[in-house]
């Protein structure tokens, strides 16, 4: 069994490295371009909020402290501006676009696969949420994401506009 501490290093080891990917993803987007920039960033953004909000709760939940979760979310979140600053960095290598938005890609359904998927049991877990309800909202929550990807795919110039 891990104890509380090992479980706190593994929590924050696995959010920096997420984080990390974040920031990586978010620089080979702007790179390709601004539009998909900033669409991914808008993606990462709603993504990463319910995702801190429950690694605080971990955190708080493992460490005792409000001051000390916040200190360790912090921490783990400054690992995307390394992966920012690492990823506009290497871009400039030829060819390596491709290959890192590849990653990116693989990277958020391997997220969505081992994170969002497990979350629908089978098996009835004694929650008064029905699995037919689980089920249905992971969809939707997956068919919203795809729909807003797809909206800003469709209107591509007229996003890039508004930040031009």
């Amino acid at each position: 069994a891990m104890t509380a501490s090992s479980k706190l290093v593994t929590l924050i080891i696995g959010d920096a490295l997420h984080n990390f990917i974040d920031g990586i993803t978010i620089a080979t987007a702007f790179a390709k371009s601004n539009s998909m920039g900033f669409g991914t960033s808008f993606a990462v953004l709603l993504h990463e909020l319910p995702h801190e909000l429950g690694d605080f709760a971990v955190y708080y939940k493992l460490s005792g402290s409000y001051m000390r979760a916040l200190a360790y979310n912090l921490f783990s979140a400054l690992f995307c501006y390394a992966g920012l600053f690492l990823g506009f960095g290497i871009l400039n290598i030829p060819g390596l676009k491709d290959w890192l938005l590849m990653f990116a890609a693989a990277s958020f359904m391997y997220i969505t696969v081992t994170h969002i998927l497990p979350e629908i049991e089978i098996v009835q877990t004694g929650s008064t949420e029905s699995f037919e309800l689980r089920l249905f909202l992971v969809i939707a929550g997956l068919l919203l994401g795809w729909f807003s990807m797809m909206l800003l795919a469709i209107f591509e110039t007229e996003v890039s506009q508004l930040f031009a």
